[in-house]
């Protein structure tokens, strides 16, 4: 199984230094040269832009002195005269409007209504707003982290697709096993009577975990992103892979020897790890958030109590409570 994965990687390797690496550094090169004739172009019309602007100041100065002269009365008057003869007929085009289309056109705004607040509540959310507003901190560590070479960045950019996809090829493998491994178990107990130490797991329990994935995301996962992307140390494609990586080799090694670990917490592992070394502009000290870490860790810790304390309810009160006749 292992030289497997060392003859994939090899392989990935080999395809992507000779075939992926001249083609994407060519793509970057190409979107750089755009970058910099987007800016050129913005500080000439910027400057055709305050030139007009001062035309247009001259103009209204004139205009004001021919005003002042009496000199457009008349076609001041005209004008005015133009615009009480527009007529109006809206009532007449909503009375022709019947019944059933009003139903149907009132009832297609009220969804895009709802969608577009659902989408302003979730995906269209500005959250580095909401995350420098939040945090003072925060915004300190962007505006004075260190920034490396735009186009070095521009690669990463596109190799962090790769470390994306293996991230949630490992957050699969270990967190939603972990989620869905008991319901499984309670299914197979409460089919077959015995516990097994192998059952198969039904399909429909693998989708519901992967359908949580995408809800959760969808709903609060703009929270996280905000907590861990921008709270504890100044991101940037360099450094989103790097964290990529190392959680995605750490989490994969570990479903592979069975055991459980949390995505998450290797993420921030690896986060803290960058801040460390990260640095700031002209400082080599680190860029760090150290009382986010220090909530986060203790975050970890009260969830893990209080998890165990619910759990031991829920099951005292299941275990402990009188059964009905027969069911003893």
């Amino acid at each position: 199984m292992i030289p497997a994965g060392f003859c994939i990687s090899f392989f990935l390797a080999v395809v992507f230094h000779f075939l992926l690496s001249p083609y994407l550094q060519k793509r970057v090169e190409a979107k750089m040269e755009r970058l910099e004739k987007a800016k050129t172009d913005k500080e000439n019309e910027d400057v055709a832009h305050e030139n007009a602007e001062a035309g247009e100041g001259e103009e209204k100065k004139s205009a004001m002195m021919k005003k002042i002269l009496g000199e457009d009365g008349e076609e001041e008057k005209a004008e005015e005269q133009d615009g009480e003869e527009q007529p109006t007929d809206s009532k007449t085009t909503d009375a022709n409007i019947s019944r059933s289309e009003r139903i149907k056109k009132n009832m297609t705004a009220s969804f895009h209504k709802s969608m577009s607040k659902l989408g302003d509540a979730t995906i269209n959310r500005d959250i580095e707003a909401e995350a420098f507003a939040g945090s003072a901190k925060a915004k300190e560590m962007w505006e004075t982290g260190e920034e490396f070479d735009p186009r070095a960045e521009e690669m990463f950019s596109y190799l962090q697709v790769l470390t994306a996809c293996l991230l949630s090829f490992a957050h699969g493998a270990n967190d939603v096993a972990n989620a869905i491994g008991p319901i499984a178990a309670v299914i197979a107990i409460y089919n077959t009577g015995e516990v097994n130490s192998k059952n198969p797991v039904p399909k429909w329990i693998i989708f519901l975990g992967a359908a949580g994935i995408v809800l959760g995301l969808l709903l609060y996962g703009y929270k996280l992103m905000i907590s861990l992307g921008y709270k504890i140390t100044k991101m940037s494609p360099s450094r989103g892979f790097c964290i990529e990586l190392a959680a995605s080799l750490v989490v994969v090694v570990a479903s592979f020897v069975g055991i459980p670990v949390s995505t998450t917490q290797c993420q921030v592992g690896g986060t803290i790890g960058v801040g460390l070394l990260g640095g700031e502009k002209g400082n080599r000290s680190g860029n760090l958030n150290p009382w986010f870490v220090l909530k986060v860790i203790l975050g970890w810790v009260g969830t893990f109590v209080a998890v165990c304390i619910i759990n031991a309810g829920v099951f005292a009160f299941a275990y402990y409570a009188p059964s009905a006749s027969g069911f003893a």
